[in-house]
């Protein structure tokens, strides 16, 4: 295939799921272009995926299994041929915004999106220069809206809705 586009999505702690769902974050990203690389990574744990935001519980059942997981697979795209050595967007939804927050050595990414993860661990410092965009619903079953920075490279939205994978909202989708 020519180089294009790429970009890695980082699935929540259910994992790869639903596939024929159109706002699906790496399916909706593929219908924009994007060649999309979706990592199968867990917690290397056989219970206790879905840890919500209790931070020092995902950190000590290994989340850095799956930080590690998103630097590799940054790595391995930018020394690909199928790489434009352009665009390269990460995007997270849910946990895998949270491994977003919590994995600084994604040199080489272009673009940040974080989705259905609210502003824990929004910081000025990471990945600066990139352009990050964070969509949240304000009333997401899955956690609570915390107040939200605003940063230079952040563009940050709250959706009025109650969607955990924002993208199922047409304001999300329009942005």
């Amino acid at each position: 295939m020519p180089p294009g586009p790429v970009a890695i999505s980082l699935h929540g702690c259910d994992g790869v799921n639903d596939t024929t769902d159109p706002y699906y974050p790496p399916i909706f990203l593929a219908s924009l272009g994007y060649l999309v690389i979706e990592p199968d990574s867990y917690f290397q744990t056989n219970d206790l995926k879905c840890v919500g935001f209790n931070i020092p519980l995902a950190a000590s059942l290994g989340l850095p299994y799956r930080v590690k997981d998103a630097e590799y697979a940054v790595a391995k795209v930018l020394g690909s041929s199928y790489f434009d050595k352009k665009t390269l967007l990460v995007q997270g939804q849910s946990q895998g915004a949270l491994v977003l927050s919590l994995a600084p050595n994604l040199k080489g990414a272009t673009k940040i999106l974080w989705t259905g993860y609210p502003c824990v661990n929004v910081d000025e410092w990471w990945l600066r220069g990139v352009p990050k965009m964070l969509m949240f619903s304000f009333q997401d079953p899955w956690g609570a809206v915390a107040n939200c920075p605003r940063y230079a490279d952040w563009d940050i939205h709250i959706l009025p809705g109650s969607e955990h994978n924002p993208l199922r909202d047409p304001a999300g989708r329009a942005l």
